[in-house]
């Protein structure tokens, strides 16, 4: 069984995604603005596979 993940409007392009925001900005915004998405640990998945950030 699937899970659908929530749309959300990006506040700065107004593009709607189902990938994860930071601040209400999509991922090509962050980047565009010069921030790594993949850098931040809450984006990043241990060995084990499991989520580093928010439990």
């Amino acid at each position: 069984m699937s899970v659908a993940l929530p749309m959300v409007q990006c506040v700065k392009c107004k593009k709607w995604s189902a990938g994860p925001h930071f601040a209400g900005w999509c991922r090509l915004c962050l980047v565009f603005m010069g921030l790594d998405p993949d850098s931040n640990p809450c984006h990043q998945e241990k060995k084990d596979g499991t989520s580093m950030g928010v439990p």
